[in-house]
């Protein structure tokens, strides 16, 4: 495994290369990762990281500034910063150890940093626990979708490895029993077997199969690294014992510090040399001292007594600082100090949400609930106003355990992952009476927390399943007066509540046809602008409305409202930005504005990559790789193993599947009957074809019949249900689907009637969305008409030969070249005395590739190269690699005369 792991950095010098190392405590995975980095040869940067790093905000991407000799950054800029840093270092390893420490900001940080560094010399060693958190999660995505190197799980030997691993270690052939209880007792775990071997250096016995079996049986019971704790304890000094149990405690000291807690509790120093020498503590490059492994902790401590504990607590809380001294301080309460603490606690929760530092306001509710059980409900309240519901998780045994109440209802109704479970956290906060609450924080927490299930279950397309909240929209408005008289602050954030609420019932209540809960919607945007609402307000209307118009089908109003809803600052949450601009992406390439779509495609890609939700990842990898896919280019889905692994996890990542491989089969051509089982498959899943679902069928019916699977195609009829649509585009759709099962069966006057009657009626449906007609439709419409007339062998008539000079158009503007050179074909097959008729225009990018297309369009809306990095994920360097490309092939000196030459890019602003 070395050897092969190794093998990648050979691989780095033409980009980053990434082997992650996942598996459990002890497993050997810093052995492996140790050796790796050093068979390599490769100038390494080590990051190490212990339990306590991840209650620091950015420690671990300040610690790796200063490696790289970044200076301290804004905050926009440390990614760039850290970037330039690895490029100056030129082709380097970066080892990061126990990553599932590692604070969530420095996650998130660099993250960005690993996939924007695909292009440099780096050679990128992980090693984790898990794949869960930001970090770990898109690097492990990374290395499924993209060859980037390999995901290890590492394990523990086998029975036969361990026997192979003695013998190479010391010559030793272990009998059958010996190695039995070698086996049972480090169960395979490498550091464990290692553990024994030091122990076995260290004997002077010459019998070492004797020898062996004694340190096994020693440690069998409490495990050879609390054997390892407890050699160490046993002969340790009262000084030392005490250092190692604060360091237990507070996790990371300062050599100083150490000495100012033992003297306050009457004893010598300890040196760092003392302390290194025991092999539990390390020192890190700040000079700190903490323990060398995460296991530690809890065998030292099992030798503290509960005096020792309180001493060492007491001696922290009057060393460290701020919250990290209220810690310990709150570990000894006592009856006398409880008061005293949770005022201080109300204090300074009171200001972290003045300050708006979410974060800390969590920590210190965290800390109350330590000391007062009535502080659960600021645990929940504080998750829920940081929109990370998910911080809940790791005290749901806690909770499942303590006694009904809205609180536990709320905290387990959030932690809920998968679709199913979301429908029955919505079922069980309905049945809560709001009318019985008498605790304001908790109606708070009840109300973000139909909110938060509402904006999940609209993201999966389950809107019967949305929670009916009326009866708490009623209760709220009822007490906001008295409630604003007790607390402003209390009252205002009820009435934003309250007002959000109403959005989502007026937006999911499908017992109303669209253009009634359309007016629900204006009359409530109405209200908003009226009064002094955050702007938040007034873009989510404008995003609801934009998904209900798409959802009807109305892609002009739907355009105009989705470009209003991105233009705003921010969203309610990220499950209805994600919809609102999947919904963009859709009309956009619809109506043939490809580059357009494809670079928002690409920034909803990678603001979902830095949220970090799994759930979500499906659907932006697909719309993301729809316009290459289109173009014939190699996408995110045909070149990776993602397919199935992601995509199928989600329904809405499956629909988004389906209809990729719809239009990729339009526009690219290939075998008939490939995209339609998709879309089948969707369709009996129960939960319908999505947005378009109309729209679709024709593709669905059209491919079955190419096929030769007719029965197919019969059978998709069936979506066309007397539902709440576009009446144009049920026409359209369903004249078009007639005339489709028409020619197959050679019914040439009823095919000639039904292309004529769904062009008038396509016609009709662009003409109500000006600024969003199909035009991809009427692409489709033009070549299966003309199809027809050329097996007929006639000719044209105007009204198809205005549709076939606006379908080649429209797909050679898109790049869509196969599809662009079938339709002129066709109209040569028609017409070959006839020239094609195009309305004036062309694409002028088409001498660029599919990214220096993506970069002029970016230039041109007036981006900057670090801008232009930022979307598209890429070093600044290559940024300016590609303009400077593109400019060279259009014959232009500056980015300035981009729009001169290609014109306004289509809605930049968006």
């Amino acid at each position: 495994m070395t050897k092969d792991l190794s093998a990648l950095a050979q691989r780095s010098v033409d980009g980053l290369q990434i082997a992650l190392l996942v598996g459990r405590a002890g497993v050997g995975k810093s052995m492996l990762a140790g050796d790796v980095a050093k068979a390599t040869g490769l100038r390494q940067i080590r990051l190490d990281l212990f339990p306590e790093d991840a209650a620091t905000p950015g420690r671990s991407v300040r610690a790796l500034a200063r490696m790289l000799r970044v200076p301290r950054s804004e905050d926009g800029d440390v990614v760039d910063d850290l970037l330039a840093g690895f490029e100056r270092m030129g082709r380097c390893l970066l080892l990061v150890e126990d990553v599932q420490w590692m604070d969530e900001v420095s996650q998130r940080t660099i993250w960005q940093v690993v996939r924007r560094a695909t292009e440099l010399p780096l050679m990128l060693v992980m090693t984790c626990v898990d794949t869960s958190g930001p970090l770990a999660e898109g690097v492990a995505l990374m290395l499924r979708t993209l060859e980037r190197g390999r995901l290890v799980d590492v394990v523990p030997f086998s029975e036969t490895e361990v026997r192979d691993y003695v013998e190479e270690m010391f010559g030793i052939q272990l009998g059958a029993e010996t190695l039995r209880r070698v086996y049972e007792s480090t169960d395979g775990v490498p550091a464990l077997l290692a553990s024994v071997a030091q122990q076995l250096r260290m004997t002077e016995s010459m019998d070492l199969d004797r020898a062996l079996r004694s340190i096994v049986d020693r440690s069998r019971s409490s495990g050879l690294l609390v054997q390892q704790v407890g050699d160490v304890m046993d002969e340790a000094s009262t000084q030392l014992r005490a250092a190692l149990i604060a360091l237990s405690l507070a996790g990371r000291l300062t050599s100083d510090q150490l000495t100012r807690v033992l003297d306050l509790q009457g004893l010598p120093d300890v040196s760092a040399h003392e302390l290194v020498a025991t092999t539990l503590v390390s020192s890190d490059d700040e000079y700190a001292l903490r323990l060398a492994h995460p296991q530690y902790p809890s065998p030292i401590l099992a030798y503290a007594t509960g005096a020792d504990r309180r001493d060492s607590h007491l001696a922290l809380a009057r060393v460290l600082r701020g919250v990290e001294s209220l810690e310990h301080r709150a570990a000894v309460a006592t009856v006398r100090t409880v008061p005293e603490l949770l005022q201080e606690i109300d204090d300074r929760l009171h200001d972290a949400y003045a300050q708006v530092e979410l974060d800390l306001a969590y920590r210190l509710a965290r800390i109350g609930a330590r000391i007062d059980e009535s502080y659960a409900i600021e645990v929940v309240l504080a998750a829920l106003r940081t929109r990370r519901p998910q911080l809940l998780r790791d005290l749901r045994e806690r909770l499942v355990d303590t006694r009904p109440s809205v609180t536990r209802t709320v905290a387990l109704a959030v932690i809920e992952d998968d679709v199913e479970g979301l429908r029955s956290a919505s079922r069980r906060l309905a049945r809560v009476d709001p009318r019985e609450i008498t605790d304001v924080r908790e109606l708070l927490a009840l109300a973000y927390a139909f909110q938060y299930i509402a904006l999940r279950l609209v993201a999966e397309v389950v809107p019967p399943a949305v929670p009916d909240a009326r009866r708490l929209i009623d209760e709220m408005a009822d007490r906001q007066a008295e409630i604003a008289d007790i607390d402003p602050a209390w009252g205002r954030e009820l009435e934003m509540l309250e007002l959000g609420l109403q959005l989502f019932v007026a937006a999911t209540d499908f017992q109303y046809t669209t253009d009634v809960r359309l007016q629900h919607l204006d009359e409530l945007r109405e209200r908003i602008e009226s009064s002094s609402r955050p702007e938040a307000m007034a873009t989510t209307v404008a995003a609801m409305k934009g998904i209900i118009h798409h959802l009807h089908g109305d892609l002009g109003p739907a355009r105009t409202e989705l470009l209003r809803a991105v233009s705003g600052r921010t969203l309610a949450g990220p499950d209805l930005s994600m919809q609102a601009a999947s919904a963009l992406i859709d009309i956009e390439f619809q109506r043939g504005a490809w580059d357009t779509a494809h670079v928002q495609a690409h920034r909803q890609l990678t603001g979902v990559l830095d949220a970090m939700r799994p759930p979500q990842w499906g659907k932006p990898f697909v719309l993301a790789s729809l316009v290459p896919a289109c173009r014939g280019d190699e996408s995110l889905i045909t070149k990776s193993s993602m397919t199935r692994s992601i995509i199928e996890a989600d329904h809405v990542g499956l629909a988004a599947r389906a209809q990729w491989a719809a239009w990729r089969s339009v526009a690219v051509g290939g075998p008939a009957g490939t995209a339609a089982p998709e879309l089948d498959a969707l369709a009996d899943a129960g939960r319908g074809l999505g947005p378009g679902a109309y729209l679709l069928t024709v593709l669905r019916v059209r491919d079955h019949l190419a096929a030769g699977a007719r029965h197919r195609a019969l059978e998709a009829l069936g979506a066309f249900a007397d539902e709440d649509f576009a009446p144009h585009a049920i026409a359209y759709a369903r004249h078009h689907v007639d005339a489709l099962l028409a020619a197959d069966v050679h019914d040439d006057e009823a095919a000639e009637r039904e292309f004529a009657a769904a062009a008038e009626e396509y016609a009709a449906y662009a003409a109500q969305n000006t600024s969003a007609p199909p035009r991809l439709y009427g692409a489709v419409l033009a070549e299966d008409w003309a199809l027809h007339r050329a097996r007929l062998g006639e000719g044209t008539p105007s009204r198809l030969a205005a549709l076939l000079a606006d379908a080649v158009l429209v797909t050679e503007n898109c790049g869509a070249e196969l599809w662009r050179d079938r339709l002129r074909a066709l109209h040569g097959r028609i017409e070959p005395e006839a020239p094609l008729l195009l309305a004036p225009g062309g694409d002028p990018l088409s001498v660029l590739t599919a990214r220096e297309r993506e970069v002029v369009t970016l230039a041109a809306g007036g981006l900057s190269n670090r801008d232009i990095s930022r979307a598209l994920f890429v070093t600044v360097r290559t940024a300016e690699y590609h303009v400077h490309n593109a400019l060279t092939k259009l014959g232009l000196s500056s980015r300035a005369q981009l729009r001169e030459v290609i014109g306004e890019p289509q809605d930049s602003a968006a």
